[in-house]
């Protein structure tokens, strides 16, 4: 998939967690617009959050098929 973000910082994590909360995928983002490979993760709908220590928060749902 391809995450496009308005990046304030240098760097930001995307997290992604299935609905009962649980963790599946975390990966640190170095730029606005980058790849990240999802090809391991299970279809179902998911949750992911791109948030840094410093900046604001951004989230949605994700539907994996």
């Amino acid at each position: 998939m391809i995450v496009d973000f308005s990046m304030l910082h240098k760097t930001a994590v995307l997290q992604l967690t299935n609905l009962a909360g649980l963790t599946i995928l975390e990966r640190t983002l170095i730029a606005s617009h980058q790849q990240v490979d999802i090809s391991g993760v299970p279809a179902g709908v998911y949750v992911y959050r791109i948030f840094n220590s410093k900046g604001p928060e951004e989230s949605g749902k994700l539907v994996v098929e």
